[in-house]
């Protein structure tokens, strides 16, 4: 342990350490013995062991959400080992560490996903799930390296504010919180239409900042006040939404699940017969919904992307209701075709009542990056698309009634694009997914948790008709009110509310997050200064 004493003076702060305890003679005197992180950082086994159970703790409760306590443990290696590395060089790997853990474990079934459905080799899946896990494990690294440049003497505070801002800032491919764990626990999901799911990631990491500092009780008072805090304002909150989803008008929706695997869908040959099908689980429905729901591209065959008519391209032409239906769209250039990944409104008289073009296209599915500027990388995914983004968030009415914001594929994770779709007029949220991609993975659970804030925020129902599985609807409270089972070919109705409310966060938007950055930094300001 020579080394790592030489370390701590040669590369620490050295004003730190002498504050900290006299003269190192030996690794477990570089800090009191009552600071268990700061053993336990000096030891780069043990270490590595807390920062891998805090990742578990972490990761664990995405796989299983009955396991919901463990994450408000998760965070306790990162602020109370990593942050008390000898430098902060060595806190960003041990936040690395358990970043990248987190990601292996959480997101284990990326892999599949690129080999089986991408058509990609598995050492080239391989390294670009590492190269993926070790870009999301950098939340982490710059979390854990911060608090360590700052050292001991920092607020309680700064841990939890620090957290929940890179959370907010941090450019995620998928968009995941510690808060998403929490969707067992009703009640403290209605702080998402204040804040989304920041205001309870930032308890959790109050939390978790705290216990680090046990045995000492007092560091404990705030995290767990404001706790508190969040279970009033669900307790509050949810007599008040149940009573508008009592006063609003209802609303019945078919949802179809015709469960076609990636293969049936890619075959010309079955196009129709594909189609078939979901006609045919449409039929069966009753009573007769107010508009059907199928999910993304049901229709392979091809839409011109500007037809003002359906004439023999219907994929239901005796649909009994209004039909929402993805497909695929093009526009034809001559030479050149631009291909859309598209939702259509099918009026009860067979008209078009609106179109909606996917604008957040999906990585490895409906392109790959950089092939614009490397087109060789198209040759080794065949299977990969060349979509083009649509224009901009759609809202499609359907009868004065119900206007429902399209979201196709994992559109219904981007809290801002729903807001702004929302703020256009919808009343009601579909979102039309083919998860077929992810097979039986955890990934068809994740997702719908991930999606669920969505409903929460905006104070909306949110119906998710997919593929495969996993359908569900979704109230403003964020309860699952019903599920279609997986891997099967079927359909219903459900009954809901068409709510008008606005929420405050559709108000102030990610005003909390920006809070979190303004005062995380004002704290590193004043700690560096002090």
């Amino acid at each position: 342990m020579s080394r790592s004493s030489s370390e701590v003076h040669t590369h620490g702060d050295a004003t730190v350490v002498a504050s900290v305890a006299p003269p190192p003679v030996s690794s477990s005197s570089l800090v009191p013995a009552a600071d268990v992180g700061s053993w336990l950082a000096g030891r780069p086994l043990a270490a590595l062991l807390a920062m891998a159970s805090g990742a578990a703790c972490t990761a664990l409760p995405f796989l299983d959400t009955r396991l919901w306590p463990l994450a408000w443990l998760g965070l306790v290696p990162l602020f109370g080992v990593a942050a008390r590395a000898a430098t902060p060089r060595r806190a960003a790997q041990l936040g690395l560490v358990m970043g990248f853990v987190v990601q292996i474990i959480g997101f284990h079934w990326i892999v599949t996903t690129i080999t089986r459905f991408g058509g990609f080799p598995l050492p080239i899946a391989l390294f670009f799930f590492s190269a993926l896990a070790l870009y999301s494990a950098l939340p982490f690294a710059i979390a854990a390296a911060t608090l360590r440049w700052i050292g001991p003497t920092a607020p309680l505070i700064l841990g939890p504010t620090l957290w929940a801002a890179i959370e907010f800032l941090f450019p995620a491919l998928f968009p995941w919180r510690i808060a998403h764990s929490q969707r067992e626990v009703t009640v403290l999901l209605q702080t998402g239409d204040v804040a989304g799911p920041f205001l309870l990631s930032f308890a959790m990491a109050y939390v978790a900042a705290a216990l680090t500092r046990l045995p000492r009780l007092r560091p404990l008072i705030g995290p767990l006040l404001t706790v508190l805090a969040l279970l009033l304002y669900g307790a509050w909150r949810i007599p008040q939404i149940e009573h508008a989803i009592a006063d609003a008008p209802s609303f019945r929706v078919g949802v179809v699940q015709g469960n076609l695997l990636l293969d049936e869908k890619r075959q010309r040959d079955l196009f129709e017969s594909n189609v078939a099908r979901y006609r045919r689980l449409s039929a069966g429905i009753t009573p007769r919904p107010d508009v059907f729901v199928w999910p993304e591209t049901v229709v392979e065959w091809g839409i011109p992307l500007e037809t003002p008519s359906l004439r023999g391209l219907d994929p239901y032409p005796e649909a009994p209701a209004p039909l929402l239906f993805g497909a695929v769209a093009y526009r034809d250039y001559g030479r050149k075709m631009e291909w859309f990944n598209s939702s259509f409104l099918r009026r009860g008289d067979g008209s078009i009542g609106g179109r909606y073009d996917k604008i957040v296209l999906m990585p490895f599915g409906e392109f790959i990056p950089f092939a614009s500027l490397f087109p060789s990388l198209k040759d080794l995914s065949p299977n990969t698309g060349d979509f083009q983004a649509g224009s901009g968030p759609g809202v499609l009415d359907v009868d004065g009634r119900a206007r429902i914001g399209a979201l196709i594929c994992y559109e219904d994770l981007l809290a801002g694009h729903v807001r702004r779709t929302v703020e256009m007029g919808a009343n009601l949220l579909a979102a039309m997914t083919n998860d077929a991609w992810f097979g039986d993975s955890a990934a068809l659970h994740e997702h719908d948790s991930l999606a669920l804030w969505r409903a929460v925020e905006n104070r909306r129902y949110l119906v998710r008709a997919t593929n495969t599985g996993l359908s569900s609807v979704t109230d403003p409270l964020g309860r699952t009110i019903a599920t279609l089972p997986k891997h099967q070919a079927t359909a219903a109705a459900v009954d809901l509310h068409l709510l008008e409310i606005t929420s405050p966060y559709q108000r102030f938007g990610d005003l909390f997050g920006w809070l979190c950055v303004a005062l995380g930094g004002a704290i590193l300001i004043w700690c560096r200064r002090s």
